[in-house]
């Protein structure tokens, strides 16, 4: 029996080393989770602000598109820039957005017909609280004049 009690005193406070140890993995896999969970709520951030960024682009593609070739009109030769308006940002879904878009026109003939040739070059910029969201577009299409 002596040897009995010998024993139970070397164990006294494992259960107590245990516990630690169990509580200290528990709060690294915690946070570990936590860690993850926030950089992937981040990820999605910088995703939708990117779609958000090209829509913008595309916004001034189609502006250039629409002034270069007009619904019942001729085609017409460009070589500028433009850049969106200030109410552009204050549209829902492109707060802190805007575009820069640019056109260059080739001419040319071919077979004695003429054409223009243009290149729209358009990017679309959101601004982030720890950044910038930027995407380039390019449209290259020909129109007979």
């Amino acid at each position: 029996m002596a040897g009995r009690n010998a024993c139970a005193v070397q164990q006294q406070g494992s259960m107590l080393v245990m516990a630690v140890f169990a509580m200290v993995v528990m709060a690294l896999l915690g946070l570990t989770l936590t860690r993850l969970l926030a950089s992937g709520s981040q990820s999605v951030v910088y995703d939708v602000v990117g779609v958000r960024a090209g829509q913008a682009a595309e916004a001034g593609l189609m502006q250039l598109a629409l002034s270069v070739t007009p619904l019942n009109g001729a085609a017409q030769p460009c070589a500028g820039t433009i850049h969106s308006a200030p109410a552009f940002s204050a549209i829902e879904g492109f707060k802190g957005c805007n575009y820069t878009a640019r056109c260059q026109t080739l001419p040319f003939t071919e077979s004695s017909t003429n054409f223009y040739h243009y290149e729209l070059k358009s990017t679309g910029t959101c601004a982030l609280a720890e950044g910038v969201a930027s995407i380039t577009r390019t449209l290259r299409f020909t129109r007979q004049q």
